[in-house]
């Protein structure tokens, strides 16, 4: 996976949100996500070397999200707010893909984790956000997607500049 495949594949991502499934929508954003957070990393180590692709095998030091994660925000590569975000998507990822019966935006837990998320409040689409104030299910579902898609798209571009800046 590189970065301009990432970034090509960010509106059929935002395509896929809007439609998927709740179960899908999670799922598919933390996917990309790891993806994105792989690609910030590999951007940061040294290229072309056999010891950084080891890192993201399956057994590797950094073959989840979570430490992908950590790893970017103790580098300084993300901000805090960006980290806890990023670490309660996984929360949110991992409840809804660990429980025994479906679990979607209407679960008063996934949405108090969505209530947490903070990079939606960067979004364009704030006032949009703010029509659906009652609408509890579609509101968490929208602060998901966007603090997601806010990520990606600081992730992405973070992403081009280490890469100009390297060569």
């Amino acid at each position: 996976m590189d970065l301009d495949k990432l970034f090509f594949d960010r509106e059929k991502l935002i395509e896929v949100l809007n439609n998927e499934s709740d179960i899908g929508c999670v799922l598919v954003a933390s996917s990309f996500l790891d993806k994105c957070l792989m690609i910030l990393l590999k951007n940061t180590f040294i290229k072309n070397s056999n010891t950084v692709n080891d890192f993201f095998k399956l057994d590797g030091l950094l073959n989840n999200y979570s430490s992908k994660a950590k790893l970017c925000y103790s580098l300084s590569l993300i901000d805090k707010k960006k980290y806890r975000d990023l670490i309660k998507i996984a929360e949110i990822r991992n409840l809804s893909a660990h429980s025994h019966i479906l679990l979607d935006f209407n679960d008063s837990t996934i949405q108090d984790y969505c209530n947490e998320l903070k990079s939606w409040e960067d979004s364009s689409n704030i006032e949009y956000l703010k029509l659906f104030s009652e609408d509890l299910n579609t509101l968490a579902r929208l602060k998901f997607i966007d603090t997601a898609i806010n990520i990606i798209n600081e992730i992405l571009a973070d992403g081009y500049l280490k890469r100009i800046l390297k060569d």
